[in-house]
């Protein structure tokens, strides 16, 4: 890997501060042709060089045309990091083919933008895949994108070229990839290693992992207790990370229709916020939880639901953890339980526990849901999604129980 460049603010960003300079270059060269052409169509071409930029456009930066877009068009946090992480990329490989700004991005130079999504440079992938964005060191790639991941940067590309060609915004006159189909990754359901989920041979592992998690001090054994909690909150509640990182203490809330039956009211992407029935055994893992803390004297009611393993003496002063930190303790998690597998000799469970991740969790949560008969509105409700065509990528049906379902359809009582 090439060395780090000498400032520490990654190259995307100083392409994009370029944005007027760049700006200025493509008006000369219009107004040129114009002249050295002295045609009719020469004229034309100077004239829609000039006419996609207002006033206002050219004097955004692309920085503070991406910052707009995120900020209009995505609903949740979640989706906000997805957008940003895709959008430097895009603006990664611009400096790399020398362009001065996104804006500048050509039709024909779409196929090698494609091909830099799926191996990209090396000096443009972290050596340290934790780097945080602005850190020195910090790149664009963690690795390869798989190719899911890959069409999601066209997506978002393509939509961003959109939006800036949309007159209000007034960025280019044309979106250069409007015509151009990305198309969606499809996978058969029955293909070994599409299942997002953690099947019960899997569980034992995992329980045991975290039985065997140090808990010597009291900073272990909180420790031990909130990873037991995430799993469980995660598992049983079908929360998104995003979700468990933001709620709170006072978010659980006994049911006004129910005695003695608890709600979660959790603030779903968008901002909506819904109540979310959880079963007796989420609110008694809860309990659980809280009991690895001397909580008196705080103002239960606003503390994280998910509480850092040391705790300031205000309840102000305790900050929730984050989505990221959600996710690498599960991440921990399911490697102590793939280690455990491994010793065991058991291949498929390890190699399932190695891949899991908390969306796994949510997966997991789903498919057991209608396994236990649930109806699938009911699902796509506690999953809250938009549609169940969404909703059926999460039930995922191993080869067993596909094969039991279609011989109830057999006629044959001697076939094997």
């Amino acid at each position: 890997m090439q060395a780090d460049r000498p400032t520490p603010m990654p190259a995307s960003d100083r392409v994009i501060q370029r944005n007027r300079r760049g700006s200025s270059a493509l008006t000369a060269a219009a107004a040129s042709l114009s002249v050295e052409q002295g045609s009719e169509g020469g004229a034309e071409l100077a004239e829609d060089a000039l006419r996609p930029q207002s006033a206002k456009a050219q004097t955004r930066s692309d920085s503070e045309l991406i910052e707009q877009f995120v900020q209009e068009r995505c609903p949740s946090g979640h989706t906000e990091q997805n957008y940003r992480a895709s959008l430097r990329r895009l603006g990664w490989f611009c400096d790399w083919i020398g362009l001065q700004s996104v804006r500048q991005l050509q039709r024909h130079q779409w196929a090698q933008y494609r091909a830099y999504l799926r191996d990209p440079p090396a000096d443009h992938i972290m050596a340290h895949r934790s780097l945080s964005y602005g850190a020195p060191g910090w790149r664009p790639f963690r690795g390869r994108l798989s190719e899911s991941s890959a069409k999601q940067s066209e997506v978002i590309a393509k939509v961003f070229f959109g939006w800036m060609a949309d007159p209000a915004v007034g960025a280019i006159a044309h979106s250069p990839v409007a015509s151009i189909r990305t198309h969606a990754v499809r996978r058969s359901a029955t293909e070994s290693g599409v299942h997002r989920f953690l099947p019960g041979p899997v569980w034992p592992y995992i329980d045991q992992a975290l039985l065997q998690w140090p808990a010597e001090t009291l900073y272990q054994q909180r420790s031990r207790a909130r990873a037991q909690w995430v799993v469980a909150l995660a598992v049983r509640t079908g929360l998104r990370a995003s979700e468990i990182s933001s709620a709170r203490f006072g978010d659980l809330q006994p049911s006004s229709a129910y005695p003695g039956k608890y709600n979660l009211h959790v603030t779903r992407k968008g901002g909506v916020v819904s109540a979310l029935p959880v079963l007796p055994e989420v609110v008694r893992a809860y309990r659980t939880y809280l009991d690895t803390y001397e909580l008196k004297g705080y103002e239960l009611s606003t503390l994280p639901m998910v509480l850092p393993v040391r705790i300031g003496k205000a309840s102000d002063s305790i900050q929730p953890t984050s989505r990221n930190y959600i996710w690498r303790i599960v991440k921990d998690v399911m490697q102590s339980a793939a280690d455990l597998a491994m010793e065991a000799g058991d291949e498929f469970a390890q190699a399932r526990l190695q891949q899991a991740s908390t969306h796994w969790l949510r997966h997991t949560f789903a498919t057991d849901l209608f396994d236990s008969g649930a109806d699938v509105l009911s699902v796509r409700d506690l999953l809250d999604h938009a549609s169940i065509s969404t909703t059926s990528r999460y039930l995922h049906r191993p080869e067993e129980r596909l094969r039991a379902d279609l011989e109830r359809l057999s006629r044959d009582s001697s076939a094997p």
